[in-house]
């Protein structure tokens, strides 16, 4: 039987340390001020999961809502309905709630991609409107869509973008 090339002559069994105990050696490395706790169960498990992006925020969560949004690319993820699903990935600025910034937003609707993929290929970088339903053509649901914005909503996301340094 050949050596094992790992054994350096040391026996000793070595085992995994009880939860939440550090491994030897380590306990000066350990900043607990930081640390959330570990464990693994149906509470808690050590692993933070993506969120897709946005935070807990879906973009159709925003309807009727005045939205500045900055689509940053086209991306392609697998979701529970298909993979491979085009969307597009935004930065949105919610008027309507206290300019709340959402970084790194997936789009997914069909109408709303059409519209950024625009944006991306034109001279602007943002977009300006109000997110609601379009009307429902036979057999479809109404899209999601960015209606134009009035005199009084362009100078309001003019003077937010400026106060938050979007220019």
């Amino acid at each position: 039987m050949a050596a094992n090339p790992f054994d350096k002559g040391n026996t000793a069994v070595k085992t995994r340390p009880a939860k939440n105990e550090p491994l030897a050696g380590d306990e000066d490395d350990i900043d607990e001020s930081d640390s959330a706790p570990v464990g693994i169960g149906p509470k808690r498990d050590p692993f933070a999961m993506p969120s897709g992006g946005g935070g807990d925020y879906k973009f159709t969560e925003f309807v009727g809502e005045l939205l500045l949004v900055k689509p940053t690319e086209v991306d392609h993820v697998d979701t529970q309905i298909a993979a491979d699903t085009e969307c597009v990935r935004a930065d949105v600025v919610r008027l309507d709630n206290e300019n709340e910034q959402v970084e790194d937003l997936l789009v997914f609707p069909k109408a709303l991609i059409r519209t950024l993929k625009k944006v991306l290929r034109g001279p602007n970088e943002w977009v300006l409107g109000r997110l609601e339903r379009g009307t429902a053509k036979q057999g479809k649901s109404a899209p999601y869509i960015l209606s134009k914005p009035t005199d009084d909503e362009i100078a309001t996301a003019s003077a937010v973008m400026k106060q938050l340094s979007l220019l």
